[in-house]
């Protein structure tokens, strides 16, 4: 369960219980102190939460106890993941966003009957979310219970909730005819121009669109001047397609925000792509000087620094396009501001001193530097990944079982092929002459033999005979030391 979604939840057993099955599936072995530390509750309360999760779950997850404390493991999924959501079942400001976002505008006395709880109590609940949604820029009305703020903010918060969110009881799903929309586009080649958005990710665009619909206001100039744009008239034909399925037609305002909600998912894979979206949308120069400056700071390990200049270009006009529909839409949920501050540290921390100096010329200065420091780690670290470093030429010299041999050579050429130079040398091939010409980086064998006569002074790794999970981690951390900070293999069964 999302921290975000945590905010909004008023029964502290269930947000502890949530807590620690969080923490449990992200470490298996929780001791009592760590899981009373992260939900800033008792040792007591632990172990009796622990009763209580057990007998809720039954068979669905083991909780044993270890001389390390507790270890978690599901044991049915699928069970498990239907009894977590169920938890949420009762939960008044869960009904309520609902009801807000279907318009179904009721007071507060109309909430308190049909939810069983006191007005004093919602109105407490109320209290409980207003930080949350401050950083939306929107308050909830006590009396008729609705969002006071601008329909741009209120679409985000929507957007975040249900799309962004795990899914609970609550959840409002996109209806058929939304899919029905989706894929009778991908029939007529729509998304072959905006390539870069999800399934999901368009359906809820769409659905909180046409749910919402009628009360837009884009005041930008900007943004309005993309009406006049061919891209935009071409994108208009989505209209026909709503017709056929929803039943009615957007108005332009209302397409707009969709096209502009749309375009802003950008790529690091189609430079064409970006460069055109930089031609025709970059606001002004100032958002080049502040691309080369950033990767003047930061991409000193760039390959291809005009290649890198025009894909921070399109990132940082993908703010400022954002912040001039609204400033909340560059906003991120707690969770992704957690996990990038945790995982990135200093990243973010040297993206922040120089997003704090340059923020004004690359958005406008509306966005919060927080926010778009968040975002341009992500973005920096995907372009890293993607583009940078030098594929590793890697020799695989092989002895044994001619099947094993086989299956050595196979999966590294399915796992490693598309990102690093392999060779598979016979042993009578394998001398200097051929590490030199071939640029060999490492040499990874699995007969010891080969240690002592050929590769002395070389980097290599020595394989067991038939390798294991171990063996494999061990080049993926020659090839990244990071790659074992994300994921590792293990032995099966």
């Amino acid at each position: 369960m999302k921290d975000f979604q945590l905010k909004f939840m008023t029964n502290k057993e269930t947000v502890r219980w949530l807590k620690i099955l969080h923490a449990f599936e992200r470490t298996p072995t929780r001791s009592v102190k760590e899981l009373a530390q992260i939900t800033k509750s008792t040792s007591r309360t632990i172990i009796a939460d622990i009763t209580g999760i057990r007998q809720y779950f039954r068979q669905s997850i083991l909780i044993e106890n270890t001389t390390a404390g507790y270890f978690f493991k599901e044991t049915i999924r699928e069970e498990y993941q239907k009894e977590k959501r169920a938890l949420l079942k009762n939960e008044p400001l869960f009904h309520i966003m609902e009801g807000i976002f279907q318009k179904q505008i009721k007071d507060i006395g109309e909430w308190a009957d049909q939810l069983h709880f006191s007005e004093s109590s919602l109105l407490r609940y109320f209290k409980m979310v207003e930080n949350e949604l401050v950083r939306y820029q929107l308050t909830l009305s006590s009396k008729k219970v609705d969002f006071i703020g601008k329909e741009v903010d209120i679409r985000s918060f929507f957007h975040d909730f249900y799309y962004e969110s795990e899914i609970t009881p609550h959840t409002v799903l996109p209806s058929i005819a939304i899919h029905e929309i989706a894929f009778a586009l991908q029939r007529k080649h729509f998304f072959s121009s905006y390539p870069n958005i999800s399934l999901g990710d368009f359906s809820y665009t769409l659905m909180i669109t046409l749910e919402r619909e009628g009360n837009l206001v884009i005041e930008s100039e900007m943004i309005q001047s993309l009406k006049e744009k061919e891209a935009f008239q071409r994108f208009s034909v989505i209209n026909d397609v709503i017709e056929e399925f929803a039943g009615k037609r957007l108005s332009v305002e209302e397409l707009l925000y969709l096209y502009v909600m749309i375009l802003c998912r950008r790529s690091l894979t189609d430079l064409d792509g970006e460069n055109q979206f930089v031609r025709e949308l970059q606001p002004h120069e100032a958002i080049t000087d502040s691309a080369k400056q950033f990767l003047v700071a930061f991409g000193q390990q760039s390959n291809d620094r005009e290649r890198d200049l025009v894909f921070v270009r399109s990132f940082f006009t993908m703010l400022y396009l954002k912040e001039q529909l609204s400033p909340v839409t560059n906003r991120n949920i707690h969770d992704v501001h957690e996990v990038v501050q945790r995982k990135f540290f200093h990243m973010y921390t040297d993206f922040l001193a120089f997003f704090s100096e340059h923020h004004q010329r690359v958005t406008g200065g509306k966005t919060p530097v927080t926010e778009i420091t968040v975002m341009a780690v992500l973005f920096m670290d995907s372009l890293q990944e993607i583009h940078w470093g030098t594929p590793k030429n890697i020799a695989f010299l092989l002895e044994g079982n001619s099947l094993v041999c086989q299956n050595i050579q196979a999966a590294a050429i399915k796992y490693l092929g598309r990102f690093q130079h392999l060779f598979f040398p016979n042993a009578l091939e394998m001398n200097l002459d051929y590490l030199e010409q071939n640029h060999i980086d490492l040499v990874v064998t699995n007969y010891s033999e080969y240690v002592s006569e050929q590769l002395i002074g070389r980097r290599y790794l020595l394989f067991h005979s038939i390798p294991d999970a171990e063996d494999w981690n061990r080049l993926l951390r020659e090839i990244n030391p990071r790659i074992i900070k994300e994921f590792s293999l293990r032995n099966g069964q």
